[in-house]
């Protein structure tokens, strides 16, 4: 895999921007409630910080998912640091099993 820390992007992309602007920055979104988000891949990297996200923007449900259920306690914990009052559920989901997003699918509709 490559090492992308030591590239220069300089000249990749006319703008580049280091925190985001008004529209979209989750501090400064309030979500309908009741919201219920889904994040596939919740785990790490970019799900863990769309889950972290919803919760900032006040989400009231976050359903989290990932092949191993273990690797989700941190992305729960942290969203129930921001946001205490949203209900986080955590779900195994393997998006290549069709049995696996039926299940995921089944437990969102009967439950939410």
């Amino acid at each position: 895999m490559a090492d992308w820390s030591s590239q220069s992007f300089d000249g990749f992309t006319s703008t580049r921007h280091s925190i985001p602007y008004p529209v979209i920055d989750p501090e400064r979104t309030t979500l309908p409630s009741p919201y219920v988000a889904v994040v596939i891949g919740a785990s790490k990297g970019i799900g863990a910080g769309i889950a972290k996200a919803f919760a900032t923007a006040g989400a009231s449900v976050l359903v989290i998912t990932a092949h191993d259920t273990q690797t989700l306690t941190d992305t729960k914990e942290a969203c129930n640091s921001i946001n205490p009052n949203c209900f986080v559920a955590v779900m195994e989901c393997d998006i290549t099993s069709r049995r696996s997003v039926v299940m995921l699918h089944s437990f969102i509709y009967c439950v939410f």
